[in-house]
């Protein structure tokens, strides 16, 4: 929606709330390449196909018993990309870089992240599990309430 033009990157954006096909992704990247000779694909770190596996999962995955860290999808679409469709293909994973670059960070992103850092503490030691943290308002801590999810 943001695109000044239609061929313009991202070309593909594929979200972990949209059940992953292997198949579809293959074909659409092919297309996008036919038309361009080149794709941008957008990946989210989280995809899992229509049965719930995580694409990519990190060899990390069980290190705690009962606990799951998803990533790698990028790598392994990429790897994917070139062993299938026979073309070069690499990934960039943002992670911790992205997140890190402080120029981009707004007061308000800040504000609203030490607030909800704040009244998570506060909930963890009230006891509360489960929950979520729930901005309303204008960002200010008596506007941030609990909200409970049974995960």
């Amino acid at each position: 929606m943001a695109k000044e033009y239609s061929d313009k990157a991202p070309h593909l954006i594929y979200l972990p709330e949209i059940p992953f096909d292997e198949k579809e992704f293959l074909e659409e990247v092919d297309k996008v390449i036919k038309l361009l000779g080149y794709a941008t694909v957008v990946v989210g770190e989280g995809l899992k196909d229509h049965d719930h596996n995580p694409i990519g999962s990190s060899p990390f995955a069980d290190v705690k018993k009962g606990s799951q860290v998803f990533g790698g999808a990028s790598s392994y679409l990429a790897d994917l990309i070139a062993r299938k469709l026979k073309v070069r293909a690499r990934a960039q994973d943002l992670g911790m870089v992205q997140r890190c670059f402080a120029p981009a960070r707004s007061e308000v992103d800040e504000q609203e992240a030490y607030l909800n850092g704040r009244v998570a503490v506060r909930a963890a030691v009230a006891g509360l599990g489960g929950c979520m943290i729930n901005i309303t308002g204008d960002c200010s801590e008596k506007e941030l309430n609990f909200a409970t999810y049974h995960f």
